[in-house]
């Protein structure tokens, strides 16, 4: 047999790439396999860990895999000191050529992984740009609401072997229930694995990273604590901030990033989260701070605010915003705080009067 032929095969089968005619070769190779081969459930098995959603770089790989390898060069070493009479029947000359043959495959698919991500890592990019919104259907049905200056991205495999998405901005998931293939929200930050439920995730660059669960449960690992895991239930939410906040319960995270415990926000006169309400193209906001506001403006309207006062910074505003223009949101926002601002096509500068 060509063990690094089933190696390639193996491959495209488990990413659902293969042709009628690779899984024909694929079986009459495999029916001819003999004692000089490397066992493919133990090629299988490799594969299978390289497409979990944990494993992102090499050295994870080495980690998951590796044991693998060694349990079967183990098996052959103990093979090799048995009696003479045994290792007649059991030809250990040809099994250790198949150890050898996996050993020299393993670091090969190592280094070719290494420069491709895994023979071609075909992914699917959606990105919204600013003042944009999009409602999409992922493969497995999950619905996903992306806001604006907003990206996501998967597998074109996503839902065959596993689930798992990244993402940059803000998103909100309906996770479709598949309680044999978790689902996964990868952002710079946090790790969050659901089997079904309704959740937003917020990880702009410019704010803090939130996690608001609306219906389910979830798993949140913060990835500077990776030993830890942290169960939210409906209505708990999760603010992962470079600056102390007040809230139910707070942690330091390594980095003096604070984890602060709350809870979902539901204005009176609102039946929506305020968390989730920009799905329906409305800026709901309670007690926000200028800057956090002035962020959502930005990337709502697309436009570029600039705050040209500190103290100004520290205001806070509750309200809300269907169809206004920019200029209208900013009129209202004086009546709050007053202040002056100049509009130059789309950059705008906020004063103090």
């Amino acid at each position: 047999m060509q063990p690094n032929r089933v190696w390639i095969l193996l491959a495209k089968k488990n990413n659902n790439e293969a042709s009628e005619q690779d899984l024909q070769e694929l079986s009459a190779l495999l029916s001819r396999q003999n004692n000089n081969d490397v066992p493919s459930e133990i090629i299988e098995e490799i594969l299978e860990n390289l497409a979990s959603p944990e494993v992102e770089d090499i050295d994870k790989i080495k980690a998951k895999n590796w044991p693998v390898v060694e349990g079967f060069l183990t098996h052959e070493s103990d093979l090799k000191k048995k009696p003479f009479y045994h290792r007649l029947i059991q030809k250990p000359q040809f099994v250790w050529s198949a150890a050898a043959v996996l050993l020299i495959c393993f670091l090969s698919v190592l280094s070719l992984i290494n420069y491709n991500k895994w023979f071609v890592k075909n992914t699917v990019n959606i990105e919204v740009a600013k003042g944009g919104l999009q409602k999409l259907i992922l493969p497995d049905g999950t619905y996903v609401w992306l806001n604006s200056d907003s990206k996501i991205e998967y597998d074109k495999n996503f839902g065959v072997v596993n689930r798992s998405v990244k993402l940059i901005g803000e998103a909100y998931f309906e996770v479709v229930k598949n309680a044999g293939k978790p689902f996964f929200v990868n952002t710079g930050k946090v790790q969050i694995k659901v089997l079904g439920t309704k959740f937003n995730v917020k990880s702009y660059a410019d704010s803090k990273t939130e996690t608001s669960l609306i219906e389910g449960k979830i798993e949140l690992k913060v990835l500077s604590q990776p030993n830890k895991t942290y169960i939210l239930k409906p209505s708990d939410k999760v603010i992962l901030s470079d600056i102390p906040e007040t809230g139910q319960a707070q942690q330091t995270a390594s980095g003096g990033t604070q984890l602060v415990f709350s809870s979902v926000k539901i204005p009176d006169n609102e039946v929506t989260p305020i968390e989730i309400t920009w799905t329906k193209n409305r800026i709901v906001f309670d007690n926000e701070d200028f800057t956090a506001l002035l962020h959502q403006l930005e990337r709502h309207y697309d436009v570029s605010i600039n705050l040209n006062d500190d103290v100004m910074k520290t205001w806070k505003f509750s309200g809300s915003f269907d169809a206004e223009t920019i200029e209208e949101v900013l009129y209202a926002l004086k009546v709050a705080h007053p202040f002056k601002y100049t509009v130059k096509d789309k950059t705008i500068n906020i004063y103090k009067p």
